[in-house]
């Protein structure tokens, strides 16, 4: 299936997940960041990421705060350059 055909199926299993899971969503941080990371909606994604990514840290899964912080830096990249994208730069580093 062509890349631009699941972006949509992929904000639909974040939006699912949002809602199955609405009172328990730290359980569920990696896979909202990995569904909205891979969809059209940058914002949540940004979100996400940096939630999951704490959370690791939090944890102590080192590597996973890394990979979690590159998966960061690509979706702030894809956000419009605005006082709110360098807001969410300075506070993910």
């Amino acid at each position: 299936m062509l890349v631009e055909r699941r972006k949509p199926l992929h904000e639909r299993a974040g939006h699912a997940l949002e809602s199955m899971f609405a009172e328990q969503l730290e359980d569920h941080l990696g896979q909202l960041a990995s569904s909205y990371s891979r969809s059209d909606n940058v914002s949540k994604a940004v979100e996400y990421l940096g939630r999951a990514g704490q959370q690791a840290l939090q944890r102590s899964a080192y590597a996973d705060a890394i990979n979690t912080s590159h998966w960061l830096d690509r979706s702030l990249q894809r956000l419009p350059d605005s006082p709110e994208r360098t807001q969410r730069e300075c506070s993910s580093s």
